[in-house]
């Protein structure tokens, strides 16, 4: 009886997890939907994320916060895409595909937010990268090559924030002056809840 009780348990926290990660309430089949993404007609299942109908495109869409075992966060913003009839670029990953969408990943306007995004988010990162252990392995040093610029418009009067490191168990190592406070970390310390983020806009730090 405990045993049956706890795979019921662990049945309802797996559905739980997978809603988090789409947009349907229920982890019953649902049915599929159409719609285009660079000019490829693609078949995904209803609640996915535009994200997720990108990569079934084979479109390449960059992203930090965003992961297919995480719930959706839509904290980075770089996952940008342009949506016909939307008046501005979205983030693919908070937004449900739906039928007849027209979307394009790869246009001079999403590319011109996508580099925005990226000088936010390189403003107050420290210039790490020739002595960093993750140097030629990382995301962030990726995606600032194609869409950084070789020069800032935004200066911090005092300089870089220094941050103190977090403590996030055994298995999560925190270099918290490197931190894009994209939340990826503290969802996979939490796992069932969003990390806590103290402070707001230059000085937003994540919290335990």
């Amino acid at each position: 009886m405990l045993r049956l009780a706890s795979s019921a348990g662990r049945s309802q926290r797996l559905a739980a997890q997978v809603a988090r990660r789409t947009f349907a309430s229920s982890s019953a089949r649902r049915q599929d939907i159409t719609l285009t993404v660079d000019g490829k007609e693609v078949t995904v299942p209803q609640g996915s994320a535009l994200i997720q109908a990108c990569e079934a495109a084979g479109s390449n869409v960059p992203r930090f916060c965003y992961h297919d075992r995480l719930a959706i966060a839509g904290n980075c913003r770089m996952c940008l895409v342009e949506v016909e009839r939307s008046p501005k670029p979205v983030a693919s990953c908070a937004m449900p595909a739906m039928p007849g969408q027209k979307v394009f990943t790869n246009t001079p306007a999403v590319h011109e937010a996508r580099e925005g995004v990226m000088e936010f988010l390189l403003a107050n990162h420290p210039l790490d990268c020739p002595i960093c252990d993750q140097g030629g392995e990382c995301d962030l040093q990726d995606q600032s090559m194609r869409y950084g610029s070789d020069r800032a418009r935004f200066h911090e009067i005092t300089g870089k924030r220094a941050v103190e490191n977090k403590e996030l168990g055994p298995l999560v190592k925190t270099s918290m002056n490197r931190c894009i406070q994209c939340t990826r970390s503290g969802y996979y310390w939490a796992w069932k809840r969003p990390p806590d983020r103290n402070v707001r806009r230059e000085g937003l730090e994540l919290g335990t």
